[in-house]
């Protein structure tokens, strides 16, 4: 059996050369794979919405926002910086701020109609408040409201001094009477006093406050009633306050015998007026046959 051959050392070399050239290239194509791959995920990450949001500004959305945009140098030319501001120094003074004017009085008009005055929107309701406002800058109080006077109270005397009468007053009312087939209302009137009819006015107020009273029965309230002259005096005492009417009308009206019409007409001086006055009615003559007429004493202030 024989020995083998004896390597030759050029083959060996060049088959070293040949594997080291192999290695080299395959070292280069994972080089080459590996730069792929980097520019791929390059490339992807600056497509990606979610990444182009971090991307900076272009320079017209930047100037559009207000940041300054330094555009490129000219060849040669020198970068010119911003103005610097200059430091606040801390022993400057600050301004003094001058007090708020004192207020003006305001002039306040002078009373007279609503429509004078040149307040509000010419409601009177404005000018009112107004007025009042205005007033209570320059110390002008509003005028306090006149209290209304009570309501008067039914009269519970009558004095009448030129026919010596001072004679109690008390309400009057009626009662139905029947005569026949008719039914008629009739006053009561008092036996010793002047009776007020409760329906007619209260004294001093407008209408006719009406009084009746006998004349030649019972205590004879009226009997010098017919002794009155136009002008004479007839006071109403009422609560506390006195009310005076002077005599202007008498009248002598026939009641017996006439007809119903002459009666209602007859009627119509105990009716409402639109007036203020007083009326006094009591029968007449004094003597028998008596009672045929009735005496009207027309009284006002």
């Amino acid at each position: 059996m024989g020995l083998p051959p004896e390597p030759n050392a050029a083959g060996i070399q060049s088959k070293g050369a040949h594997e080291t050239m192999k290695d080299r290239t395959a070292l280069l194509f994972k080089g080459v794979l590996v730069a792929a791959a980097v520019l791929s995920i390059l490339g992807f990450l600056h497509f990606s919405p979610l990444f182009s949001q971090a991307r900076p500004a272009a320079p017209e959305a930047a100037a559009h926002v207000g940041v300054a945009v330094q555009e490129p140098l000219a060849a040669g030319a020198s970068p010119t910086l911003p103005p610097t501001r200059p430091p606040a120094t801390a022993t400057s003074t600050p301004t003094p701020i001058s007090p708020p004017p004192t207020p003006t009085a305001v002039a306040l008009p002078a009373a007279g109609p609503a429509h004078a005055l040149s307040l509000g929107n010419g409601s009177v309701f404005d000018m009112v408040q107004e007025r009042e406002q205005v007033g209570r800058i320059s110390g002008w109080r509003p005028t306090p409201t006149p209290v209304p006077t009570p309501v008067s109270q039914p009269p519970a005397r009558i004095v009448a001094p030129s026919v010596g009468l001072d004679a109690p007053v008390v309400p009057m009312y009626w009662k139905k009477v029947t005569r026949g087939n008719k039914v008629s209302l009739q006053w009561t009137v008092p036996r010793n006093e002047a009776g007020w009819h409760f329906n007619s006015a209260l004294p001093g107020q407008v209408g006719n406050t009406v009084l009746s009273g006998h004349r030649n029965i019972y205590t004879e309230v009226f009997r010098d009633l017919d002794d009155l002259k136009v002008g004479d005096e007839i006071a109403l005492i009422a609560g506390q306050e006195r009310y005076v009417y002077h005599v202007d009308e008498i009248h002598v009206l026939q009641e017996a015998g006439v007809s119903e019409s002459v009666r209602r007409q007859n009627a119509q001086w105990i009716a409402p007026t639109d007036d203020v006055r007083l009326t006094l009615v009591t029968c007449w003559p004094y003597e028998a046959p008596g009672n045929t007429h009735r005496l009207i004493v027309v009284a006002r202030p």
